[in-house]
């Protein structure tokens, strides 16, 4: 996938939910699936790196709304970064990926090939597909893979081995007390790590910040500490499925 081409890129990712969606819908997909839509430019941007204009810090963003975020698809980022940061090089082939249940998009930007986790999905493994090849590991529990991912990056660092490691997570993982301790460990130690938080507003049905009895996050970057970036979207598909009830 040229991820220099945005729209392409963004073509094929769409393209590629949509023909799972309906195979789901048909009830060929053997388990589970959680599909994606809404954030095809932001999480493209962030693996193939971030340019001016793309990005808001967060002393920028202090007063700055979900809503605001989700409107400019703009991706939030800790101040002070450096030129060479990761962040601004995009997701390296031998980079390790650790993403959530809902990894498709991820996936095939790390280059697994389109056939393969087709396969994968259809055979029931949609919210695990690993691959060992690519470097992506994934886990179907919240928030699973925060403590692996830091533990990884803990590693490369005593190695002195110059990958980088990745953690996506949704909004409601980045509540978690998991998250804030992987990612104040992460912080204080000076690991290799940058954590990805993809908010989608929601946990499974329910509006995350009502579930800790806000009706809306008051400011999107409190509590952040470290590497951690944040994008807001609409999800077009439903937590779980094509929002039909079918066998497999």
């Amino acid at each position: 996938m040229d991820l220099g081409d945005l729209e392409r890129a963004k073509a094929e990712l769409i393209a590629f939910e949509i023909e799972l969606a309906r195979l789901a819908q048909e009830g060929q997909v053997n388990g589970p699936a959680h599909f994606s839509r809404g954030n095809e430019e932001q999480i493209i941007r962030i693996f193939r790196g971030l340019r001016a204009g793309e990005y808001i810090t967060y002393s920028q963003a202090s007063n700055m709304s979900r809503e605001d975020l989700e409107s400019s698809k703009m991706i939030l980022v800790p101040d002070n970064l450096q030129e060479q940061d990761p962040v601004f090089k995009g997701i390296q082939r031998e980079d390790r990926l650790f993403s959530s249940y809902r990894c498709h998009y991820a996936a095939l930007l790390k280059g697994v090939p389109t056939d393969h986790l087709k396969e994968e999905i259809l055979a029931g493994r949609s919210m695990h597909p690993i691959n060992s090849d690519y470097r992506h590991i994934t886990s179907a529990i919240v928030p699973g893979h925060l403590a692996i991912a830091t533990g990884a990056a803990l590693a490369l660092k005593r190695q002195r081995r110059p990958e980088h490691v990745w953690a996506f997570c949704g909004d409601m993982a980045a509540e978690t007390g998991a998250f804030h301790e992987a990612t104040k460990y992460a912080f204080r130690n000076d690991l290799p790590i940058t954590f990805v938080v993809e908010d989608n507003g929601y946990s499974v049905d329910t509006p995350t910040q009502e579930s800790w009895g806000l009706e809306k996050r008051n400011s999107m970057v409190s509590g952040l500490q470290g590497r951690v970036l944040v994008y807001a979207y609409n999800n077009d598909f439903p937590h779980q499925g094509v929002g039909k009830e079918v066998g497999f």
